[in-house]
């Protein structure tokens, strides 16, 4: 019989250690035992398909595994003579189920040791794997115990091992390694390190002094810290600029120290030979490394070798084991990222190929003085045709025009939208790219690289203002389309490392899990063994608190703090508990806590001498108080929240009942005292609401009862019928019947004009039109008179007819139905803009503009993918707050630091003739500075910077471009340079206040990352309770949804018939072969690389060789589009893939021959060349192999309904803010990032400053013209075209505008994207793991058709291999494929007859992770089956003869018995012949029988 399915383990790993005789003299013993132990028990089969590889798993997971797949039967209940007292029931007991547990399982490595393994390694060389047959016990080898690895702690199932067995060497507690050559050490922190018993290169062996000495130095604590400490001297040493002159010996001293250790690990541990060597640890050759840069970078003087220098400092992570884990979990979570890494990459390039059409060369056109103004002050008899160099004029650097502070020259275009030249320059195209050419479009490489610098938003500001002024502002929706795309490149990049550190994350805590239990066996297993052992007199328990306090000041509480001997005393000590109990105690504690922070917020520059008096009082007298009650009420933090809340309602009480008091409301026989219970009242009464919805807490019950039953008392509370308001009811008990019934039918009539589509949808348009017309009302609208007028006739219509749609509303539904409803609140208070404004122009006021910046929101009530996205806003809303008001308060503390630090500080004199600060060597302080500017010197001011840190107000915002990195580093250098207050700054003069910033960055900003928890959570929440619909989708919407769940793999395309002519029978086998689409492919591929080699400067040759490649391949485009429409017929036009293909194909021959008759007339031809590049599309469609891929395209569709609804909310969000920043910033001066591209004098570039900043990008430089104040800016100054006077904006007002859009759009809107695409990455990564979908079903069915004409569901063992490799993916196994379809195990029937059904459970387990989907779906094909053929439950289904391995292992069982038959025939018979040779086929054909 073959064995090769058996699987047999070592015995004593299945068995206590208890049973085991000490390591003595008795060789063998082991042996004997497992003979004793093992005699009785019967042979297991494990089935061959559990034998795959499988990942490593815990040790009590490799012993709950065995539990259950061992059936242990004995034949007789034998004891084994050595099992006896304790030991033997113990054994009994937890034998079977447990590994050794306890410290008794710990012995030392010795000889005998040695010497047992080497007997064990030789029996199994000698006997062979599996043909043992007294071992009655299976395991799969090949898994070791996931937690005996080296270098994680030892497992709670082994107690804490004695201290003779720490740093020195024992047996391997692991079954894998007991059969190996290693031995364990025990390290510090019970740190398993596991070593080879092999001689350490091939000298020492394992007891060998000289390397047991290295395991102990190497594994001793004070020589990890060594090292350690060694590494921190040496990264500082690095961080000297100057390094002193005995820096160099220490660092040859550094080096000797890395070498001693690289030494001693190769002596304790070998070099290369054997698993657990040194040179096996990757984590080893860093030592290696740094070693031998260490040497070079000593001996040669190179500054190309100083670079790596910096290599010692990655030794940290070796000696710290948490950051090496986590860099091990990082780096395994990159492995997730490929696919990702693919789809960002056809990403960029594709945006890198429009761009590089789009932008080729553009990025030089420069504004270069023309030659007449040039040469103007020459005389007229001078020639100046004869010597004029036209390129060297142009290219002169001097005759280009530079902006002020500015190293480059200003850009320009010829488009109508692209920017101008000033007066005197001309536009043309010469120099280099911006930036020092590094900023460039001109061949593919470069575009690339600017497209990724666009998607990380890496001063992106400057890209797009750079492109807009040369190619025109029309293409920032080029910028748009990127930095979208961008951002859900990111989202799902951040999907993808949660999703795998979730999965580590839940590796490891069930790993804990397990651990905990089996710590929980041992520990009662161990409680139960002391029970027994210990009398009941001699048992006592010690009881330690986790926060006991020292013996001495345990001797001190019990003499001073404990002394009860006076009555007085106790007495004085029950009213201070009754004192310090109280909930107003608590209260009294926060309010002096928010008087102190008050009192420090309160701090400023200039502060009056008798105002920083009155501070410095109130901090004597809060602060001692403060410390007092603090001191009181440490061991109470948990109640304080308690106490807070009862003392806050003892107090509404009060008031209420002092309310209800005065207004004669309470009753008069509770009028007689005070009393801070609920009082009685009246059913009708006010009050009684009131009082109903408070929520009076009792300190001894529980937080959450007192929530549930102040919820169910708030909802007792009795409101208002729902019947309309008798204010909007226009009936009187004196009016006549008839008048009633006309109000009724008027009311009615206005409620179904309301509801008619017709009305809505033209009020919708009104609100539309209205909002565009804010659109015009630029700083351009005095000049344009006729939009003026008819803006002015358009405002008096939307109020009519508004005013007219409001007064129906109220009439239909009356007031009460009406201001019910938070969407008529919105209406009313926008409907209420247009009277008032209208009403002010007729009186000859001039309102605030930014008013009419509330009329977009109406949209919000009409459009319900708004309204859905902002009711979800809004119940994220005080999750959001919380976090919020969490950073406000975190911030306030560095914002009052900051007061203490730079308050005063950031003064200095400023020359504002060139913009530069003085030297501190020519002025000095603020006096000085005032002397010059007495002296009239009006060029000189002493200035501050526009933030600073001057009090709490200002300090905020300051903060706030740290937090959003923008505009720091210039704050960093302010701070830097500081000396004393009112004193001019010197360069570095105080570099220590970095910190500041630094620490703020790193603790301050990190705040703003837990938004995104904060989000996730209640929208999980709302995911659960829709029953896993989107939150923000509309019922349509919800469809869609639900359809792209339902359809998350590809669907079954109809088949084409093939045609009955001949030639169109060719034409068709010739189109739909798969060779015919790689050809497509092929040609597709040649034509984006045409595409992409394609540059600014290219010759003629280049470009003529281009064109005809690109003619080419349209040629072989039109050719295929005539194949296939004669091949398929009208069912060409079926796909929708062959319409796209005849569109592009129609686009590109209208590109090539009329592209300058489309160039004059119409539009460029650059687009038709990025049309081409739409063909790219179908490459995808061809890779099918790439799941992940599928995964991340089909978690973005997923995502595309809820991502339009938060976009549509944004773009409303943005069109609010332009109108409002129109109205309020138009006349800035211009300044920093404001320009003729960034400002708000026009909506268009209003939006486009406002794309910038919802990525934070540029935000800081259009804050600063905004900030300016008289006389950086001229409050009278006229601008030219307009009545507005001035160009100073409203600092506050430019405050809230930037700090508002920023926490609405970025922090709220686009954290919300990131969150809805990591839901729905999560959603598709579950249903795109069922990879057998409907399609490749039937395309099994239609293979196994044309192998099985007869539908027998059945086919021929032969026939197995072609039919595999004839499947389609991602069931077919090309050839050669028999070894893999032996070990598929397959069962036969019957004439080696193969069944339809185990076929496709088999394949589809190859694909499926779940066993359980394959048995799922064999299941569901048989059913069909079955009901397709009745006859086959009749007849009952074939019995399983054999399977297609034990075949396998027939065939090889008899070449072997052949064989060894025809060498004993040949061996004994002297003459063979022919009849011996039949007659040993005929023993060999018996024996297989």
């Amino acid at each position: 019989m073959d064995c090769s399915s058996w699987n047999v383990p070592m015995v004593t790993t299945f068995f206590n250690n208890n049973e085991q005789p000490q390591i003595d003299s008795l060789k063998g013993g082991r042996e004997r035992k497992k003979q004793v132990n093992l005699q009785h028990m019967q042979w297991t089969r494990i089935k061959p398909s559990t034998q795959a590889m499988r990942p490593k798993m815990t040790l009590f997971q490799f012993w709950g595994r065995e539990k259950e797949q061992l059936k242990l039967v004995p034949s007789q209940p034998t004891k084994s003579p050595s099992s006896s007292g304790h030991a033997g029931m113990q054994n009994a007991r937890t034998g079977p189920l447990l590994p050794p547990l306890g410290t008794d399982v710990f012995r030392h490595f010795t000889a005998v040791s040695l010497e047992e393994i080497q007997q064990r390694l030789g029996a199994k060389e000698k006997k062979g794997r599996g043909e043992d047959d007294k071992m009655e016990v299976t395991q799969e080898q090949g898994n070791s115990a996931g937690d005996l690895e080296s270098g994680k702690p030892l497992p709670p199932i082994y107690g804490d091992p004695p201290p003779e067995f720490v740093n020195t060497p024992i047996e391997d507690l692991d079954p894998f390694y007991r059969s190996q050559k290693t031995f364990l050490v025990l390290g510090r922190g019970r740190t398993i390190y596991r070593f080879n018993a092999d001689p350490a290169c091939c000298l020492l062996g394992p007891f060998n002094p000289l390397r047991t000495s290295a395991i102990k130095i190497l594994l001793h604590s004070f020589f990890g810290v060594f090292i350690l400490l060694t590494v921190l001297c040496n990264c500082a040493l690095m961080t000297m600029r100057r390094p002193p002159a005995w820096s160099k010996p220490v660092l040859f001293g550094i080096v000797a120290i890395y070498a001693l250790e690289v030494l001693l690990k190769v002596v304790a541990r070998g070099l290369c030979v054997g698993r657990f060597t040194f040179l096996r640890n990757p984590w080893n050759w860093l030592d290696v490394m740094v070693i031998i840069t260490a040497y070079l970078t000593a001996m040669v003087d190179s500054a190309n070798l100083s670079v790596l220098r910096v290599l010692p400092a990655l030794k940290i992570i070796l000696l710290m084991p948490g950051l090496r884990a986590t860099i091990g979990a990082l780096v395994q979570s990159l492995k997730s990222l490929c696919s990702v890494a693919i789809l960002t990459l056809l990403v960029l390039s594709g945006f890198a190929l429009v761009a590089l059409h789009l932008f080729m060369g553009t990025l030089r056109q420069k504004c270069v003085l023309m030659p007449g103004v040039s040469f103007t002050n020459l005389s007229a008899d001078d020639n100046l045709t004869s010597d004029f160099d036209f390129q060297q004029h142009i290219n002169n650097k001097a005759n280009h025009y530079y902006p002020p502070a500015s190293r480059d020259p200003l850009l320009c275009g010829n488009a109508s939208d692209a920017g101008l030249c000033p007066e005197g320059y001309v536009c043309l195209k010469t120099g280099s790219n911006p930036h020092f050419g590094y900023t460039s479009f001109d061949s593919f490489g470069w575009a690339f690289l600017t497209v990724f610098r666009l998607t990380t938003l890496d001063f992106w500001e400057n890209l797009m203002e750079l492109t807009l002024r040369a190619d025109g502002k029309s293409y920032a929706v080029f910028f748009v389309v990127v930095i979208l795309v961008s951002y859900h490149l990111v989202a799902l990049i951040v999907a993808v490392m949660a999703m795998a550190y979730a999965e580590q994350r839940q590796m490891h805590q069930d790993g804990l899990i397990d651990r905990q239990q089996a710590g929980s066996v041992y520990l009662s297993e161990k409680h139960q063994a002391s029970a027994d052992e210990k009398s009941p007199n001699v048992e006592q328990t010690v009881k330690e608190e986790p926060g006991s306090r020292p013996p001495r000041c345990d001797s001190f509480t019990q003499v001073c703090l404990k002394w009860n001997c006076c009555g007085c005393w106790r007495q004085c000590k029950l009213r201070l508990q009754r004192f310090v109990t109280d909930p107003f105690f608590d209260l009294g504690i926060t309010v002096c806590v928010i008087l102190n922070t008050i009192f420090m917020a309160m701090e400023h520059y200039p502060m009056t001498y008798r105002f920083y008096d009155m501070l410095s009082q109130a901090y004597l007298v809060l602060n001692l108080f403060l410390a007092f009650l603090i001191r009181s009420s440490n061991s109470r933090d948990e109640e304080g929240a308690d106490n807070l809340h009862i003392a806050l309602n003892r107090i509404i009480g009060a008031v209420i009942w002092t309310k209800a008091r005065v207004l004669g409301h309470l009753r008069s026989e509770k009028r007689e005292h005070i009393s801070l219970n609920p009082p009685e009242f009246s059913n009708d009464d006010v009050a009684h609401k009131e009082f109903l919805a408070l929520t009076f807490a009792n300190p001894e019950e529980p937080r959450s009862q007192r929530d549930e039953a102040s919820q169910q008392k708030g909802a007792e509370v009795p409101g208002g019928d729902d019947d309309d308001d008798d204010d909007g009811e226009c009936t009187d008990k004196k009016t006549s019947q008839g008048g009633r019934r006309i109000c009724l039918n008027l009311r009615l009539a206005c409620a179904c004009l309301l509801e008619k589509k017709s009305f809505q949808g033209f009020i919708t348009f009104m609100i539309l039109l209205s909002s565009a017309a804010l659109v015009f009302e630029d700083i351009y609208l005095e000049t344009r008179l006729l939009t003026m007028t008819i803006l002015e006739y358009a405002e008096k219509v939307f109020t009519c007819m508004f005013v007219l749609e409001l007064l129906l509303r109220w009439s239909a539904g009356g007031f009460k139905k009406f201001f019910t409803d938070p969407w008529c609140w919105l209406d009313f208070l926008v409907i209420g803009t247009f009277p008032l404004l209208l009403t002010a122009n007729a009186m000859g006021f001039s309102p605030p503009g930014a008013i009419k910046s509330l009329r977009p929101l109406r949209v919000l009530c009409r459009f319900e993918g708004m309204k859905v996205a902002l009711r979800t806003l809004l119940r994220v809303v005080p999750s959001c707050l919380d976090v919020l008001i969490a950073c406000v308060t975190f911030w306030l503390f560095f914002a009052i630091v900051g007061v203490h630090l730079f308050a005063g500080k950031f003064y200095y004199c400023l020359n504002a003739t060139d913009g530069q600060m003085f030297d501190r060597s020519h002025v000095r302080n603020k006096t000085e500075c005032l002397m010059l500017v007495q002296e009239n010197f009006t060029e000189v001011r002493w200035t501050n910077h526009k933030l600073n840190f001057d009090h709490v107000a200002i300090a905020y915002p300051a903060l706030l471009q740290v937090a959003t990195m923008k505009g720091w580093l210039d704050l960093m250098y302010a701070a830097m340079d500081i000396t004393e207050m009112e004193s001019q700054p010197e360069y570095e003069r105080s570099v220590y206040m970095s910190l500041y910033f630094v620490v703020f960055i790193i603790c301050g900003s990190l705040t703003l990352a837990f938004l995104v928890g904060a989000i996730m959570d209640p929208l999980k929440q709302q995911h659960s309770k829709l029953g896993g619909c989107g939150v923000f989708l509309t019922p349509e919407q919800t469809k869609y949804y639900q359809a792209m769940k339902a359809g998350t793999h590809r669907r079954p395309e109809s088949r084409v018939p093939r045609p009955k002519n001949k030639l169109q029978a060719l034409i068709f086998d010739l189109v739909t072969t798969p060779s015919f689409e790689v050809s497509v492919l092929v040609v597709i591929c040649l034509q984006v690389v045409a595409l992409m080699v394609e540059t600014d400067d290219q010759s003629m040759e280049k470009e003529f060789v281009l064109y005809w490649i690109n003619f080419a391949c349209v040629l072989f485009f039109a050719a295929e589009f005539v194949l296939k429409l004669a091949g398929l017929r009208r069912h060409y036009f079926s796909s929708g893939w062959n319409i796209f293909d005849f569109v592009i194909l129609i686009l590109s021959v209208l590109g090539m021959f009329l592209a300058d008759l489309i160039e004059k007339y119409f539009i460029s031809p650059t687009l038709f060349r990025v049309i081409r590049l739409i063909r790219i599309g179908r490459l995808p469609r061809l890779i099918r192999g790439a799941r992940g891929v599928r995964r991340l395209l089909l978690a973005s569709m997923m995502s595309l309904p809820a991502l339009f609804n938060l976009a549509l909310l944004l773009l409303l969000l943005m069109f609010t803010f332009a109108i409002f920043g129109m109205n309020s910033f138009a006349h800035v001066r211009k300044g920093a990032m404001i320009n003729d591209v960034f400002n708000f004098e026009t909506f268009g570039n209003s939006m486009i400053c406002l794309l910038t900043v919802t990525t934070l990008a540029g935000w800081d430089g259009l804050l600063d013209p905004i900030m300016d104040t008289p006389p950086d800016c001229h409050p009278q100054a006229e601008n030219p075209g307009t009545h507005m006077m001035g160009d100073c904006a409203s600092p506050l007002v430019g405050v809230i505008f930037f700090s508002s859009y920023i926490a609405l759009s970025f922090l709220l809107l686009v954290n919300m994207c990131i969150v809805i695409v990591m839901e729905n990455f999560d959603i598709a990564a579950e249903e795109s793991a069922r990879e057998v979908c409907k399609m490749d079903l039937e395309k099994f069915g239609e293979t196994w058709e044309r192998f099985d004409p007869q539908a027998s569901q059945s086919i021929h063992y032969s026939q197995l291999s072609d039919f595999c490799d004839a499947l389609p993916d991602p069931l077919r196994i090309p050839k050669p494929n028999r070894i893999k379809l032996v070990s598929m195990d397959l069962p036969l029937l019957a004439g080696d007859q193969i069944d339809r059904a185990d076929v496709l459970q088999a394949l589809a387990a190859q694909v499926l992770e779940d066993p359980g989907e394959a048995d799922h779906l064999k299941a569901k094909t048989e059913g069909k089956l079955v009901a397709r053929i009745p006859s086959k439950v009749k007849l009952g289904c074939p019995e399983r003869v054999s399977s297609t391995l034990t075949r396998k292992r027939e065939d090889v069982a008899a070449g072997v018995i052949q064989r060894a038959y025809r060498r004993h025939t040949v061996k004994m018979a002297a003459t063979p012949g022919e009849k011996m040779m039949d007659e040993a086929d005929v023993l060999a054909s018996r024996a297989l029988r």
